[in-house]
């Protein structure tokens, strides 16, 4: 199943988390998508969760590299 989080943000649209395959997608304003793969449920959660999603990717995408 997939799971749609909303940012607030000027260059990313949504973020797209699916479950059965651990997969995280953003999708961005001008059509990009980055994927990020091993995505686990706690990381799903604590986006979900944050007062500033659009931060927390961010530190997520720097700390996956």
């Amino acid at each position: 199943m997939s799971f749609i989080i909303p940012i607030c943000s000027k260059q990313i649209s949504y973020l797209l988390y699916n479950d059965s395959t651990h997969e995280l997608h953003a999708q961005y304003h001008n059509g990009e998508i980055k994927s990020f793969t091993s995505v686990t449920k706690d990381i799903y959660d604590s986006l979900v969760q944050s007062e500033n999603r659009y931060d927390d990717f961010i530190q997520f995408m720097v700390s996956s590299k």
